[in-house]
């Protein structure tokens, strides 16, 4: 979603807070950009959270918009909010931002506006994504039984089609990894419940080098 055009920091940063979703991306800045007559135009950020909502919705599950170009030729913000200075103090307010390097404007992080704790995996869209795939994915292979007799060995089946479903999850790159033996199917009537432990695909967001310097004798 986007701010209103002009939004200072205070405003930008209380819009955030008060969404604090994990399914809910903040933009905040105006973007110029090509029209359909290929005459420059300037749109609100409403049209720059399209954009990205655009991209993420193109790209695999659980890619992240990090570091990833749009086609965008400026961005504006408001003179309260630095996005090449204050990177950082952003972030940890939950706003999405195109930053600017040597090749042009790029993603700094895509980040969702959940802030009631340091959950890595509900503050990165990307990984969110993964889990609100997951379980959907494997919503559709179970809806298959609607509609059949419970009987003494549907949970078993239950629980049988969802770890291969889970298993093919992995396979595709949709989670990084289930714990097999934890994954229960609760009969509780006409109603089954199936519960399991996902890890989400996470983006890397950070690499380090640890260097260690030694003396390396040669001869010839």
């Amino acid at each position: 979603v986007g701010t209103g055009a002009g939004a200072n920091l205070t405003l930008v940063a209380d819009a955030a807070k008060l969404l604090n979703s994990r399914h809910v991306t903040l933009v905040c800045q105006e973007i110029e950009t090509f029209a359909p007559d290929n005459s420059v135009e300037r749109l609100p950020p409403m049209w720059f959270a399209l954009m990205s909502a655009c991209i993420q919705a193109s790209t695999f599950v659980a890619t992240p918009l990090t570091r990833k170009r749009p086609n965008v030729i400026a961005a504006y913000t408001d003179s309260t909010i630095k996005p090449d200075l204050e990177a950082e103090d952003l972030l940890t307010k939950g706003i999405c931002f195109l930053t600017k390097d040597r090749l042009g404007l790029r993603y700094e992080r895509s980040i969702t506006t959940y802030m009631t704790d340091d959950n890595p995996v509900w503050s990165e869209t990307s990984a969110n994504e993964s889990v609100n795939t997951s379980i959907r994915d494997l919503r559709a292979r179970l809806m298959i039984l609607i509609g059949d007799a419970a009987k003494a060995t549907t949970a078993t089946k239950i629980k049988s089609l969802a770890i291969t479903r889970l298993r093919g999850q992995v396979a595709s790159g949709i989670i990084k990894a289930f714990n097999e033996g934890g994954v229960t199917v609760d009969d509780l009537g006409d109603t089954f419940r199936v519960n399991y432990e996902v890890a989400a695909v996470e983006p890397v967001n950070f690499i380090l080098i640890n260097t260690t310097v030694v003396r390396i004798a040669t001869s010839a």
